[in-house]
């Protein structure tokens, strides 16, 4: 569960522990579609781009990531 209220924290936090992640890991970043935290969602997507993960977008306005 990733909820530091900014995007650059949580992106270098995901960064460090995506390669320590065992396969079906999950992640679950609280901030991500909610309203007024945009800068979250373009962050984590865009590291997803990067390192090969889509986020599901929850209906709580959180964000789901399964390590495959």
């Amino acid at each position: 569960h990733i909820d530091m209220n900014h995007a650059a924290p949580e992106v270098a936090a995901l960064r460090m522990l995506w390669p320590r992640m065992a396969k079906a890991g999950i992640v679950l970043l609280d901030d991500y579609a909610y309203f007024g935290y945009r800068p979250q969602k373009e962050a984590m997507d865009a590291l997803g781009q990067e390192l090969g993960f889509a986020v599901a977008s929850l209906p709580t306005g959180q964000g789901l990531i399964i390590r495959t």
